[in-house]
């Protein structure tokens, strides 16, 4: 474990050689929290499968109580005869990046309600212009209409004079 290591996972290389990596103290858990199952982290799929393992996500909890998202690819070391000896790990921080993302979707789903918002208003604004509009036009057509009888009504008055 090199000083990287140290600080991605919180815990010295002197501390860690007395944890497994399956120990209840890491808190591992899926990026929703969810509890991970031992045969699910990347050192038994490695040690089991004896093959790389690329883009696991996991978050763990260090001892100053922080959330760490990891992203973990692993390799398999084995011997002449194919039998695993250990696993090396690459371990990416991307704590900042999800809480980047989280940010984000928040972002999102407020803008997605203010435009659902937005909408509904601009509907019932749309909707009250179209009741004035059928009045306007309502009114035109009585216009209209009183305008042709009273030409009719000159018509035949000039008739009868």
């Amino acid at each position: 474990m090199d000083h990287v290591a140290e600080d991605i996972l919180g815990i010295t290389k002197k501390s860690i050689s007395h944890v497994s990596y399956d120990d209840p103290g890491w808190r591992i858990t899926d990026n929703d929290g969810n509890p991970i199952p031992s045969e699910k982290l990347p050192f038994n799929i490695v040690k089991k499968t004896r093959k790389n393992v690329y883009g696991i996500l996991h978050m763990i909890v260090t001892e100053e109580q922080q959330k760490k998202f990891l992203h973990i690819n692993a390799a398999p070391v084995l011997d002449e005869h194919d039998n695993f000896l250990y696993m090396v790990a690459s371990i990416e921080d991307i704590t900042q990046k999800k809480q980047d993302e989280i940010e984000l979707d928040t972002y999102r789903s407020n803008l997605e309600n203010l435009v659902i918002d937005r909408t509904s208003e601009l509907e019932e604004k749309n909707k009250n212009l179209q009741h004035y509009l059928k009045l306007f036009q309502d009114r035109e057509f009585r216009i209209k209409e009183l305008r042709d009888k009273i030409t009719e009504l000159e018509k035949q008055s000039e008739e009868k004079n």
